[in-house]
């Protein structure tokens, strides 16, 4: 509780070398943008810098919409992680990340960015576990397994 409670102006700075960890802070956001551009945090947020999740609904069709229309990588790249980014904040693990994190995953992949794919699926094996029978599984351990073939990362393939 102290940890959350001196961070929690968002103006205070993390030590140097220590971790932010949301798990143990129970931080509901109030921000209502759909578009927020993704920062590394140096200082834990307010909830006025974090976006609650009916708001990150909203965004991610608005997100999406925009990736339709427009096809620009490097904004929905962008959208997509500070999403990721507000639901590690919020400690949010359910259906809905994990059609976020399917869905840059896909995007990704369609873009060979497997960069941002293996962080997304690193993060899917996660949510499976966590939330059984949601999601799509099986789609992302197939891909899984041709990204260690891609990166010749045999051994990982064979698990």
């Amino acid at each position: 509780k102290q940890w959350y409670q001196r961070r929690s102006t968002g103006k205070v700075p993390l030590n140097e070398g220590e971790d932010v960890h949301f798990s143990d802070v129970h931080l509901v956001g109030t921000m209502t943008s759909l578009e927020k551009p993704y920062l590394r945090l140096t200082c834990a947020p307010s909830p006025d810098q974090v976006r609650p999740e009916h708001i990150l609904v909203k965004s991610l069709s608005h997100i999406m919409g925009k990736w339709k229309k427009d096809q620009n990588y490097a904004f929905v790249c962008e959208q997509l992680k500070s999403v990721r980014q507000d639901l590690t904040i919020q400690n949010i693990q359910n259906s809905f990340a994990i059609k976020v994190y399917e869905c840059h995953a896909r995007i990704a992949l369609e873009k060979l960015d497997t960069t941002e794919y293996n962080q997304c699926q690193t993060r899917l094996i996660d949510l499976y576990q966590l939330n059984e029978n949601l999601g799509n599984p099986h789609e992302f351990l197939c891909y899984r397994i041709l990204y260690y073939i891609y990166i010749n990362n045999t051994s990982d393939a064979i698990k």
